[in-house]
């Protein structure tokens, strides 16, 4: 009877292991990728996705986004994780985010608009110091027709700076800016949609030369990235 009884207890405790596995098993990770389109933003299909494990950041599952711009990754344990998203045809980079798998059934990402933004110091090593060029580039899907893409500076109190022209969005959404010179105070760089009315308040300024700090950007624009900056001194 002692035998049958701790052969029960022990096929219980396999049994149950077994079950709690399954369950720690079954989570599942799920989210939207969107971009902007010409009417507004549509889903962003066919974006490669990859989960990594943390810190080893090891390749756990690559899935693409679907039609609706939706991805999952199924029967994931749950924990940390870093979720890269690789942005078409722009020298392999990817947009990171670190997110977590809950236990439960079901753990929904908020909707990711994709957008990417970086710069560059062309001389190799160089630290930012106040008068450095860098060279800003990025991403961005489906620029609208009437819409044009800006590169502005900011500094600590807000103020908008300008330093170039509208920028060239090529077909595959990437875009590098001519070079930028980074004045002492500026803490950030932006990567901006103006309308064709914003456009012109632009040109205008350009044509004045009034660079200088201006409080706000021109009616209906809006920032689609940004980066911060910090200046050393000499």
């Amino acid at each position: 009877m002692k035998k049958r009884t701790n052969f029960m207890i022990g096929f219980t405790i396999i049994i149950l292991f077994l079950f709690s596995t399954s369950i720690v098993y079954s989570a599942n990770l799920q989210g939207k990728l969107k971009r902007f389109g010409p009417h507004g933003i549509l889903p962003a299909s066919f974006v490669p996705v990859t989960l990594h494990t943390i810190p080893d950041k090891k390749i756990l599952r690559t899935v693409n986004s679907g039609s609706d711009g939706m991805y999952y990754f199924n029967h994931i344990v749950p924990g940390d994780y870093i979720l890269k998203i690789w942005v078409k045809n722009f020298r392999n980079k990817s947009l990171d985010y670190t997110v977590r798998v809950l236990e439960q059934e079901y753990t929904n990402i908020k909707p990711i608009v994709i957008h990417f933004l970086e710069f560059e110091i062309p001389k190799k090593g160089s630290r930012l110091i106040e008068g450095t060029v860098i060279k800003p580039r990025g991403s961005h899907y489906a620029l609208p027709d009437d819409a044009f893409l800006w590169i502005v500076l900011s500094d600590s109190l807000n103020n908008y700076f300008l330093r170039d022209l509208p920028v060239f969005v090529d077909k595959d959404g990437s875009w590098t800016s001519n070079t930028v010179s980074i004045g002492r105070n500026i803490t950030r760089i932006h990567a901006v949609i103006l309308t064709r009315e914003g456009n012109r308040i632009f040109q205008k300024k350009v044509e004045k030369k009034e660079w200088q700090g201006f409080k706000d950007l021109p009616e209906g624009s809006y920032i689609i990235a940004s980066q911060d900056i910090k200046v050393h001194t000499r």
